[in-house]
């Protein structure tokens, strides 16, 4: 069983976890300017799909420590883990895809642009959430396959 405090921490920690989602891609990406010098011969390209590397890892292991201590229940961190590399991956593939659209947006016309990113966000916010959602229940096939499996053979 988990205690309350359990429960208060991690309801104190989501939104931190969603704010390093909504920004993290931007800010690894620079943190990578500050560690990789120009004069090591990495291109900007490879520099933006290093961060993007890094941001999908975060993802992952953020994603399986959910996956594996907020259920009420004991959950195979194997089987968390495999379910947060599908979500990872589909969450940083949406991320991309926001920051993007939210870049092209914002070219085309400043105005317009600015009162897009609500509605943009409000997406972003539920694709994310249904990704996460669906993380679980991946998470949950694969705990209960495994364990069908044990009691077949």
């Amino acid at each position: 069983y988990k205690s309350l405090a359990v429960d208060i921490a991690i309801m104190l920690t989501i939104p931190f976890i969603i704010l390093m989602f909504s920004s993290g891609a931007v800010v690894y990406s620079h943190a990578l300017d500050v560690l990789i010098p120009n004069n090591f011969g990495f291109s900007d390209n490879l520099k933006s799909f290093l961060g993007w590397m890094v941001f999908a890892l975060i993802a992952i292991l953020t994603l399986s420590a959910m996956y594996k201590y907020i259920p009420a229940t004991w959950v195979d961190y194997g089987c968390a883990l495999r379910a947060a590399v599908l979500a990872g991956i589909a969450f940083t593939v949406l991320q991309y895809l926001y920051l993007e659209t939210q870049l092209l947006v914002t070219r085309i016309n400043a105005v317009y642009g600015a009162l897009a990113l609500v509605p943009l966000f409000l997406m972003w916010l539920r694709f994310s959430w249904l990704i996460i959602l669906y993380g679980a229940q991946f998470s949950y096939s694969f705990q209960t396959v495994k364990e069908v499996e044990k009691v077949v053979s």
